[in-house]
């Protein structure tokens, strides 16, 4: 009896000092496209998952999702953004037999994870942390993929901002043009006439109309003629300057435009230039300069 007491007294030392001394223990996962493994929980004990990378759930460069099939169980703590690891655990008064079970797949950059879970009365079975581990040829390729990921982000933001721009600046025209059509224009002549002779006798003419004045604009009417029977005349660009005075200079105008690409054979074209009306200083002469393809004209008024 005496022997039977004594063997039952060095379990029970052995047994407290395994438990005194247990340490935790952590398991090393190299990441692939499918990655499984099957893990024990002891009841009021973690385990943390910790991953290479940032773990964002709103974070469009490296997605991050995580369903937990039996999470009145294994349930997840509450995660800060920012983090790059997430805890699960079972509950320290729950009783467990070996039979709760569950699944918890995780999706993050590209990688499939699977985890068995089961709930355990050994604490030896229990894992503390598990790390996933990438390679170096993995870790480069989901940099490049985040790149690749951010620059095509900021490449639809840039679209989507010039979009609206676009539409912002297609409202406003609209606008400008029901403000015109509420103002009577005034229509000032100017008949300025300029001739560009080629070196085969053709002609290409240039003929100032009018201006039309509305409340801060001022439309420069002109036509082209091209009096060829045989050739067209392709029109390169048209331009407005004021000229000063006394040095001569010529100032360009900024304006919008509406000009032809082409005038046939004994044909004419009509264009328009659009300037600010505070841009024009009703003291000093203008330009309107056409190119062509047989070279400039330029009407001075």
């Amino acid at each position: 009896m005496r022997h039977y007491f004594l063997r039952v007294l060095f379990c029970s030392i052995l047994v407290v000092s395994t438990a005194s001394t247990a340490k935790p223990v952590h398991m090393d996962i190299e990441l692939k496209q499918l990655t499984t493994l099957v893990l024990n929980f002891y009841p009021g004990m973690g385990t943390r998952f910790t991953f290479p990378f940032l773990l964002d759930n709103d974070d469009n460069y490296v997605p991050y999702t995580n369903d937990n099939t039996n999470s009145g169980v294994f349930i997840p703590l509450k995660r800060q953004k920012g983090r790059n690891f997430f805890v699960i655990t079972v509950p320290p008064k729950h009783v467990s037999t070996d039979k709760d079970i569950g699944n918890m797949f995780i999706t993050v950059a590209g990688y499939q994870i699977s985890v068995e879970m089961h709930s355990t009365n050994r604490r030896s079975d229990h894992v503390s942390d598990v790390r996933f581990l990438m390679g170096e040829k993995a870790r480069e390729d989901l940099i490049q993929h985040a790149i690749a990921q951010r620059s095509k982000a900021l490449e639809q933001s840039y679209k989507d901002k010039f979009d609206q721009l676009d539409a912002m600046t297609e409202q406003r025209a609209i606008a400008k043009v029901g403000m015109l059509a509420l103002n009577e224009p005034q229509e000032t002549n100017i008949k300025e006439e300029a001739v560009l002779e080629l070196k085969n006798g053709d002609e290409t003419i240039l003929f100032v109309d009018k201006v039309i004045d509305y409340p801060g604009y001022s439309i420069y009417k002109f036509d082209i003629e091209n009096d060829s029977s045989a050739n067209h005349v392709a029109v390169k660009d048209a331009k407005l300057f004021l000229i000063d005075e006394n040095s001569g200079k010529k100032i360009p105008l900024d304006f919008a435009k509406q000009i032809p690409k082409r005038v046939e054979p004994r044909g004419a074209a009509t264009g328009v230039l659009v300037v600010d009306k505070n841009t024009i200083d009703d003291n000093k002469q203008l330009m309107l300069e056409v190119l062509t393809d047989g070279g400039s004209v330029q009407a001075v008024w």
